[in-house]
């Protein structure tokens, strides 16, 4: 098995508070799946404790920088005085 992580704004919801309340009113599975959540994060607490046994001192690492041209951008907004902003709004 591999276990990866990212970081991504468009990743599901998990609030299992908030689903807890919706399951109540008859919402079972409105935010997420809770059994396939649950059994998820039960194999990957797993797997990531096995591996741990693998586990090696990093020694290396690298960087690099590119110039990228012709990529557009989610974070450009224009504002209501027409100026463009590039800002987080996450």
């Amino acid at each position: 098995m591999i276990v990866t992580a990212l970081h991504q704004h468009d990743a599901p919801v998990i609030d299992i508070d908030a689903q807890n309340l919706l399951s109540a009113v008859g919402l079972k599975d409105e935010l997420f799946q809770v059994e396939w959540h649950d059994r998820t994060l039960t194999l990957v607490a797993r797997e990531v404790s096995a591996c741990m046994e693998l586990a090696t001192s990093v020694t290396h690492y690298g960087l690099s920088e590119v110039e990228v041209k012709q990529i557009a951008s989610n974070r450009r907004v224009a504002l209501e005085d027409g100026s463009v902003s590039f800002g987080r709004g996450s």
